[in-house]
């Protein structure tokens, strides 16, 4: 009896080392799980600072005052680079940015660019002097940078609060004027 005691001694010993181990592995899950807890609430922190911090700095730049000092340069050629216009344009006045906007799909450039001056005043001098003036064949169209206003280009209110864009006093029909009734004739 002794060596199939000593067997369920071993068997009991295996099960106790195995229950030992199940808890270990769900002791060690609980402490993966709370650092990965803790992982994330620093990662949220971070983030939240990185907010506060690209906001903080889009305040100190408002896009009204950028605006004021930017202009909007029409007509131009294709060919035009960035370098050629800040050139053109800074003979006293400081070029901040220049800003040649393209087409998405193509990526050909769209005919017109944005300059952004240091000041109001040197970005109203460089219109007044280049506006007019030809660059590569064309001449340049100089005006203020207009700030996008929403809803300024959105459906007006109709009749009965609909919303319609130059759809006439009716609307749109469904059938001509005279068709779809029965007995109407068309008049000549």
């Amino acid at each position: 009896m002794l060596p199939s005691n000593n067997g369920s001694v071993q068997a009991l010993d295996q099960q106790a080392s195995s229950a030992h181990n199940q808890i270990g592995n769900e002791m060690s899950f609980e402490s993966q799980l709370t650092e990965l807890e803790r992982e994330a609430a620093m990662l949220r922190d971070i983030s939240s600072q990185l907010d506060d911090i690209s906001n903080s700095t889009m305040n100190k730049v408002s896009t009204s005052d950028v605006d004021s000092r930017s202009v909007y340069i029409g007509n131009l050629h294709r060919d035009v680079t960035a370098l050629e216009l800040a050139l053109r344009f800074s003979s006293n006045e400081d070029v901040v940015r220049v800003t040649i906007l393209s087409d998405k799909t193509t990526g050909l450039p769209s005919g017109y660019a944005y300059l952004e001056f240091s000041s109001v005043e040197g970005a109203s001098q460089a219109m007044a002097r280049m506006d007019g003036t030809p660059l590569r064949g064309r001449k340049l169209k100089v005006r203020w940078k207009r700030t996008n206003i929403f809803g300024y280009n959105i459906l007006r209110r109709g009749r009965n609060g609909r919303l319609v864009r130059g759809v006439g006093r009716f609307g749109y029909r469904r059938f001509g004027r005279f068709q779809g009734k029965q007995g109407a004739s068309i008049p000549r």
